[in-house]
């Protein structure tokens, strides 16, 4: 059973619409081409979660390739020194607006890791590193 409230057409529009606010805002290139998107449901998560991570192995933390961790995300990004890509949960009902607004925050992680502050330090860990007790919180 399926439980996308979306077509898997619409979730692709509102990926590249927020992609292109991005882009338009901030001057950067970001499309499906250099970013992966990868869309999950409960019901094949815990399959599709590990196959995904094995493409980030320097962003991934044990507690990811759990069953169940599906349960803790709306949508993720992970990036590494060669590429970024972002999970997305579709079986979550909600509006066009919310999912735009999700991307933005995701493709904004990738960007914040991606260009280092001014002081030279690094996003990820002055940011977020110690803001929870793992870098997943």
């Amino acid at each position: 059973m399926n439980n996308l409230e979306h077509s898997k057409e619409e979730y692709l529009h509102f990926v590249d619409a927020a992609f292109g606010i991005f882009n338009d805002r901030i001057g950067t290139d970001y499309s499906r081409e250099n970013i992966e998107v990868k869309f999950i449901t409960a019901e094949n998560a815990d399959k599709e979660i590990p196959k995904f991570l094995k493409k980030y192995p320097e962003a991934v933390e044990e507690q990811m390739l759990e069953p169940g961790y599906y349960e803790y995300i709306n949508a993720e990004a992970f990036v590494t020194s060669k590429k970024s890509g972002i999970l997305i949960r579709t079986d979550i009902r909600e509006s066009g607006p919310w999912w735009r607004h999700i991307m933005l925050h995701e493709i904004s992680h990738i960007f914040c890791t991606t260009h280092e502050l001014n002081d030279g330090s690094l996003f990820f860990k002055k940011y977020c590193l110690d803001y929870a007790e793992s870098s997943i919180e």
